[in-house]
């Protein structure tokens, strides 16, 4: 009896198991579309400024600098529980991409070239027009000073947490379902923009907005190639790198 292809197994079939073995690592981890919704929903700065008012009234007899850090503290706390709750247990899905380490190098790479890219951004454009910082950053800068081992967890480490979950896992995730160069345009507006302080010096926040729309369109790419893991630590390695300096130049 001959071996005709048609008696052999199926090739094609065999060598696309075996690329989805070889790259499941790196394959964004899927979840249910309402659960991708609700991190959206739940993440996003509206969202946040609703729990932030929340526990500003609660700590109403504090300053304004003391408030400004317990509020950070205790409205990422409170937003990291509600993300990880819906998450749930697709975690089990999502857990085993962090036991490679391609994704950590690929995201120290990105994480640097989103530093590098907003150090020659600023640059190019303090040569023409002095822009100071932006109000996000100022207030930022103010807790920072005041509470500067907090801030490394706040802003370092818990912050880009729930805003990976909320804008990778959960908008970029969704609008790639339709399409996904829209996934990266919308995902990368959006981040920008609650990045912006709408009452602040408009021309100036308009400015930096590259600054904060660069970042959102590269940590997509991070998300998109190497999932969760590489995203993260791409999204904590600038963050960090930013608090640290800014605590080291604070004490100095």
């Amino acid at each position: 009896m001959f071996l005709k292809e048609e008696n052999l197994p199926n090739k094609n079939r065999h060598r696309s198991d075996l690329l989805a073995d070889k790259y499941a690592p790196f394959n964004n981890a899927k979840l249910d579309i309402w659960k991708e919704v609700l991190l959206f929903a739940f993440g996003n700065v509206f969202v946040i400024s609703l729990i932030s008012a929340i526990v500003g009234t609660i700590l109403f007899s504090m300053n304004e600098v003391d408030k400004a850090g317990a509020k950070a503290l205790i409205t990422y706390a409170v937003l990291f529980a509600i993300l990880v709750i819906v998450v749930g247990l697709d975690f089990k899905k999502i857990l085993p991409k962090f036991k490679n380490w391609i994704p950590y190098v690929v995201g120290l790479a990105v994480g640097a070239s989103i530093l590098l890219f907003d150090q020659t951004y600023m640059r190019l454009v303090n040569l023409f027009y002095s822009t100071g910082t932006g109000g996000n950053e100022t207030a930022i800068r103010q807790v920072i000073a005041r509470y500067p081992a907090a801030s490394i967890i706040i802003f370092g480490i818990i912050g880009p947490i729930c805003e990976e979950l909320t804008y990778r896992v959960g908008m970029f995730n969704l609008v790639k379902r339709w399409n996904r160069i829209a996934a990266y345009i919308v995902t990368g507006v959006i981040f920008g923009l609650i990045h912006m302080d709408f009452g602040g010096n408009i021309a100036t926040e308009f400015i930096i907005l590259p600054t904060y729309i660069a970042p959102g369109l590269l940590l997509s790419f991070a998300y998109d190639l190497y999932d969760l893991p590489c995203s993260l630590t791409a999204h904590i390695t600038n963050n960090l790198f930013v608090i640290i300096s800014q605590v080291i130049l604070i004490n100095s």
